[in-house]
């Protein structure tokens, strides 16, 4: 890998105040069976509300979401509607994010984070409520050849809130620190394989 740029990653536990609504989220998606019959109780619910839900949940504010990205996410809402197991993966789903990066079940995914070498842009919206911007802060200051922007105001989904923000970062970025990354990979794809 020649370089990498993480938005709002999902990363290793760390001893920040967490979201207690989202805490209690994952809590309920740990029990088998029940995260399944919580997830599906979602079915009363139009594809407009779910996603309405969703994004009040990852966005710092969700008007900011373009109309187009919002019809998206209804449509696939839509066809999650048809796929019976959509629930039990979900639920799955859960259980693996709090089990890879958990205090004590996630030294294998904390050893993969610290096992990174290449250049890194973590872009971190301060108001996210699925991963504290405290767990990105000890995250960088973990590997402070690490570049880290914080997004004041921003939640879980930089991309959707701020788009043209992220991409000016990442461009930025690209100048010096990606370049670097840019140049590894050129000589990565030149080189015989061995």
């Amino acid at each position: 890998m020649s370089g990498l740029i993480l938005l709002d990653p999902a990363l290793p536990f760390a001893p920040v105040r967490p979201d207690p609504s989202i805490i209690m989220m994952f809590l309920v998606n740990m029990v088998p069976g029940l995260g399944q019959r919580v997830i599906g109780r979602r079915r009363k619910f139009s594809s407009e509300e779910l996603v309405a839900g969703v994004l009040a949940t990852v966005c710092a504010d969700p008007s900011r979401v373009p109309p187009a990205a919002v019809g998206q996410h209804i449509e696939v809402a839509r066809r999650r509607f048809g796929y019976t197991e959509a629930d039990r993966e979900f639920a799955l789903a859960s259980r693996s994010v709090v089990s890879a990066a958990g205090y004590v079940t996630g030294r294998a995914y904390r050893r993969a984070v610290d096992s990174v070498r290449c250049p890194v842009l973590m872009l971190h919206g301060t108001l996210d409520r699925l991963i504290p911007v405290g767990m990105a802060r000890v995250a960088a200051r973990a590997h402070p050849d690490w570049s880290m922007i914080v997004l004041p105001g921003v939640g879980h989904v930089p991309q959707l809130e701020v788009p043209q923000v992220c991409a000016t970062e990442i461009r930025e970025w690209l100048g010096p620190a990606g370049r670097g990354a840019a140049a590894v990979a050129a000589m990565a794809a030149a080189s015989p394989p061995r």
